[in-house]
């Protein structure tokens, strides 16, 4: 089961439970990918350490942080609703959404479709 609390949204996902906790940060594909208007980023850490999962442009630009917290070893989902950190929607496009922890990141492409 996949929890997260991030944006005080709890998202509980019962697909997947046979992944193993990975030694690096394991970052699922989004789904639904495209999207509109939101979706869930599921992603698994190997060990207690300090998490981060941001939203970036394909520039490179940082549009959202959606996890910036301790977490223990597990597996997790978080939720983005395609705005940037002022609640300010963004266009169409590709994002690419990254998951960093004490032992590594990950990321894929994400694509928002207004």
């Amino acid at each position: 089961t996949w929890y997260s609390s991030a944006l005080n949204v709890t998202v509980v996902l019962t697909a997947l439970q046979d992944i193993e906790i990975p030694v690096d940060p394991t970052l699922i594909q989004n789904y639904p990918n495209p999207f509109n208007p939101e979706t869930i980023i599921r992603y698994g850490i190997a060990e207690r350490s300090p998490v981060t999962v941001e939203v970036f442009t394909v520039l490179g630009q940082k549009v959202r942080t959606l996890v910036d917290a301790v977490q223990e070893n597990g597996r997790y989902a978080a939720v983005w609703d395609g705005t940037d950190d002022e609640g300010k929607p963004m266009t169409s496009g590709t994002f690419i959404c990254r998951v960093t922890s004490a032992t590594g990141t990950a990321s894929v492409k994400m694509l928002l479709l207004r």
